[in-house]
């Protein structure tokens, strides 16, 4: 049987995936990142579409854009620290 892969990695992938049951934490973990960082940048693209909305029809100044970019910054660092070092707290360093 001629095969991509070496027999090694076939028998490393089979044995361990042999001992886990199908339903895991794992696509849980995945959905509330996916789901918190997709929040997050809707939140910050509608703050940005408001303000650039004022830009263009009220004549507004386009360094309240600016500002609400830099002010949205710290959602993201936070948002970062909290995946990076609260999610393995979160579900046991699994």
């Amino acid at each position: 049987m001629d095969t991509l892969f070496p027999k090694w990695v076939i028998r490393i992938t089979i044995a361990g995936s042999s001992g886990r049951s199908f339903f895991t934490i794992w696509p849980i973990r995945r959905f509330i990142f996916m789901l918190g960082s997709n929040l997050l940048i809707f939140g910050n693209l509608l703050l940005i579409l408001i303000d650039l909305f004022r830009v263009v029809f009220r004549k507004g100044s386009t360094e309240k854009v600016e500002s609400t970019l830099a002010a949205y910054l710290p959602v993201y660092l936070v948002w970062t620290f909290l995946v990076a070092f609260g999610w393995p707290l979160l579900f046991g360093f699994a």
